[in-house]
């Protein structure tokens, strides 16, 4: 950063200085040489830069814990063309083993999901690639046990184990979810994917004076912070990660910062995006996305496997 900081003002110290000569044929030619050779410096100090943040980065990762320390012999040299070029120690880490040890320690906490529907499964799948224990809880056992490779399934009505809950449930099953869990939902991370729509007429079918299903559910639970997320992608596109040859795209919204952040770690490590779309009333927009996305595949003008697609 500072060295970028340095160049940056070297090169606009030599813009003043060309605008500051007399012109003419020879003077302008003999200042195209300095100027080509502060912008081979500028691409030099830059190239310095990212390998710094990159080793810096796997230096952190080592001193968490768990492979040893990388190498810290002498950097080497090398030629490029005529500029020198300063590349940083290799660790004997492979990017695959760094990649899963950094998916360890960011997501190695607890989530719990209702519902072993499609959407419970496909983010019961995304949370153990992340390297989180996974609990599934369902009125049958046995479907939360298939939900994803992994999980440890539970019945409905037994105890919450996961720190982050997804109620990965058709709105109208809240209710059930609240009468036997509240309680237990105190002080946790509570996740809603829903999107409450009425088949009959395609508006969205929210409690009256609600704005969204989420503050509706803030509401409800408030010694919990509800995050909205996994509303605005179908169950397809989390499942295999992709949508239309890029990684699929999860928006989030919360009062909590923190939240936020627990949540889109374990996205994020599974492989997938996210962006982060404010504060929780922003949740009547994720809301009316959903829905529009939903009405398109009703009524087959967009496919279920797909669906809008979010560009960074």
């Amino acid at each position: 950063m500072i060295s970028t900081m340095f160049i940056a003002i070297t090169i606009a110290q030599v813009e003043i200085f060309q605008r500051d000569t007399p012109c003419g044929p020879t003077a302008r030619g003999r200042q195209r040489p300095i100027a080509a050779m502060v912008l081979e410096t500028a691409i030099f100090y830059l190239d310095i830069s990212q390998v710094e943040i990159y080793r810096e980065g796997m230096y952190v990762d080592d001193q968490r814990g768990n492979d040893g320390p990388m190498s810290t012999g002498p950097r080497t040299t090398e030629t490029r063309g005529t500029t020198p070029h300063t590349t940083a120690p290799r660790s004997p880490v492979s990017t695959g083993d760094h990649a899963a040890r950094q998916r360890k320690e960011t997501t190695m906490s607890n989530i719990t999901i209702f519902g072993a529907g499609n959407i419970g499964s496909a983010v019961a799948g995304l949370a153990v690639k992340a390297g989180a224990n996974v609990q599934v809880i369902d009125r049958n056992p046995d479907k939360a046990a298939a939900a994803a490779e992994g999980v440890t399934g539970t019945k409905f009505g037994e105890p919450i184990t996961g720190d982050i809950v997804v109620l990965a449930l058709p709105f109208p099953a809240y209710a059930d979810v609240l009468a036997a869990y509240a309680g237990q939902l105190a002080g946790k991370t509570v996740v809603d994917p829903s999107n409450p729509i009425d088949f009959a007429t395609f508006d969205l079918a929210l409690p009256e004076g609600s704005k969204s299903a989420a503050e509706y559910l803030a509401a409800q639970l408030p010694d919990s912070t509800i995050v909205k997320a996994f509303n605005t992608t179908f169950a397809a596109t989390l499942a295999t990660g992709s949508n239309d040859g890029a990684p699929t795209v999860v928006q989030l919204a919360s009062d909590s910062d923190d939240a936020k952040n627990a949540v889109k770690a374990f996205v994020e490590a599974a492989g997938l995006k996210t962006v982060d779309a404010g504060a929780l009333k922003r949740a009547q927009y994720l809301e009316g996305y959903g829905a529009l996305q939903i009405i398109l595949g009703v009524t087959e003008q967009t496919p279920w496997t797909a669906g809008f697609k979010v560009v960074k």
